[in-house]
């Protein structure tokens, strides 16, 4: 009997190498750079040669909780990034340290990228200051230029300015500014 084979191809998942991310149990707070205050869990982490545990979101500190949001707040608060310099692959060292007590949960960090099509053939956009302006490099910008951009219009992508920080008289946005002639000041609808 014949088995039905998959042609998709089957994409393998790049992690981040010597890195995992940590979700630590109340109370647990980090005693160091380095160290947790976990006795088990400072044994492994040795043993992997961890360097540095920094929280992944230091700015939730600045963000009030609301009843609804306060659980995965808090939770996203006790999550951090450990770093290391042994030879185990990400996987294994998530693996070990997800079974330390106080662990919540230990996960490799996985890579995420995207080509799009005719990815060797970009085209930066045509705005003469973009060489200027590196961090659209480093957010990879253009990338997203060539997934959203399209001759045809076709998907028409709208961007809604929702602060009064526009220079609506910019030369890159003159001809792209919608005004809702409906609209009546101060009136909501």
């Amino acid at each position: 009997m014949a088995q039905e084979v998959n042609s998709q191809p089957q994409l393998a998942t790049e992690l981040m190498p010597q890195m995992v991310v940590v979700q630590f149990m109340p109370p647990v707070s980090i005693a160091s750079k380095a160290t947790t205050g976990l006795q088990e869990f400072d044994r492994k982490a040795s043993q992997y040669s961890v360097h540095l545990i920094e929280r992944a979101y230091p700015f939730l500190d600045h963000v009030a909780p609301t009843p609804q949001t306060r659980r995965n707040l808090l939770a996203l608060r006790r999550t951090y990034y450990v770093r290391y310099s042994g030879d185990a692959s990400p996987m294994q060292v998530s693996t070990d340290l997800a079974g330390v007590s106080g662990v919540a949960y230990a996960e490799p960090v996985p890579i995420h990228r995207h080509e799009a099509a005719g990815a060797g053939s970009r085209i930066d956009p045509n705005d003469p200051h973009f060489g200027d302006q590196t961090y659209l490099r480093h957010l990879q910008l253009a990338a997203a230029w060539d997934i959203v951009k399209s001759e045809s219009g076709s998907p028409r992508v709208v961007i809604a300015i929702v602060d009064g920080g526009a220079s609506w008289h910019h030369e890159d946005l003159q001809l792209n500014i919608w005004i809702n002639s409906n609209e009546v000041a101060g009136k909501r609808p």
